[in-house]
């Protein structure tokens, strides 16, 4: 192996002596005819410290914001016999004010006869595909080939598949559910670009289409038996306890306050329906957030409102005026046969 040290305009050759020290101010190329290592960099160090080290140091006399650190790039012939850089990998120092300096790392790599970028490391963000090229981006786990798996070209996200579950041309986002044998697709409006519709689809011998838990515990879930879809809430009688059949929902119903408007967006439509504070009172489990709440910045966060919650105080108000009417009328009844 030969290795030619410049100097000035002058070549040397290095001996050992000379790698021994440093080569300052000078470039070095070392050529072989075969595939031996050309440059190796070994330690003997028998502590815990880390080595070998390679340093790579740009010392500049007046450094400045978004300066090239260094680059190191692989390059390699074409069949017209030109010298192509094939892949690059780039440093840059953002910011170098003492105490809050910022580095970003670039990795580039040749695509479609340009060098494109691949992967950014910088100080606020890690981008995959930074220049929006059409190209897939694929994780895998032990025997799943994609795991997680962007559709470059067709903008799609997945999960445990490549496949498509529908034909609409808006579907973004698609989940294999895997040992279940459903897939779950989130279609986003082609208009205003929010989503339109969740599809679910589950095979025949699955029943449940999304299951609901807080704390590792099942709270609901939305199954379908092939024909109609069911919205289900836990109700098991041994998930509660001081059951109270006794209690008044008359009077509780006549707080309520059916009214008809219409909501703000959608000034055409007249609706019935509650106002979430008003519900608050009288039924507090059907409403979510509080009145006139907002947020740190002053922004309002609005009520909702579970109407379901409502059906058990309905249905025991009707109860206690069905007693009424039957007693009322088994005394017309008497009075008549007297």
């Amino acid at each position: 192996m030969a290795l030619t040290k410049v100097i000035g305009a002058g070549l040397g050759t290095v001996t050992s002596a000379d790698l021994d020290g440093a080569l300052t101010g000078t470039t070095a190329t070392l050529t072989t005819a075969d595939n031996t290592d050309q440059l190796s960099l070994v330690s003997t160090d028998t502590d815990a410290n880390q080595g070998p080290n390679l340093r790579m140091y740009r010392n500049s006399a007046s450094p400045a914001d978004n300066d090239l650190l260094g680059y190191i790039e692989f390059e390699g012939r074409n069949d017209a016999s030109e010298d192509v850089k094939l892949v690059q990998l780039a440093s840059q120092i953002n910011d170098v004010s003492d105490g809050t300096e910022d580095g970003s790392f670039y990795i580039s790599s040749m695509v479609d006869g340009t060098l494109r970028n691949r992967l950014n490391f910088t100080p606020t963000e890690t981008v995959v595909n930074e220049e929006s090229r059409s190209l897939d981006f694929r994780i895998e786990a032990n025997g799943v080939a994609n795991m997680f798996y962007v559709d470059g070209t067709n903008q799609k996200v997945k999960i445990k598949t490549t496949s498509q579950v529908s034909t609409a041309s808006a579907e973004t986002f698609v989940v294999d559910a895997g040992t279940n044998g459903g897939y779950a697709g989130v279609f986003s409006s082609n208009t205003s670009g929010g989503f339109s519709s969740i599809f679910l689809k589950a095979e025949d011998n699955v029943s449940n289409l999304a299951i609901f838990a807080k704390n590792s515990s099942t709270v609901g879930s939305i199954s379908t038996n092939g024909s109609t879809t069911s919205f289900n809430t836990s109700s098991d009688h041994r998930l509660k306890e001081n059951v109270d059949y006794s209690f008044d929902a008359t009077s509780r119903l006549k707080q309520l306050k059916p009214a008809r408007f219409n909501f703000i967006a959608d000034a055409d439509t007249t609706v019935d329906g509650f106002l979430a504070h008003e519900v608050q009172s009288v039924v507090p489990e059907a409403i979510i957030g509080t009145h006139n709440e907002v947020d740190d910045d002053g922004n309002p966060v609005m009520q909702g409102i579970d109407q379901s919650k409502l059906v058990p105080l309905l249905t025991k108000a009707l109860q206690e005026q069905q007693a009424t009417i039957e007693a009322l009328t088994a005394r017309i009844i008497a009075l008549e046969n007297a």
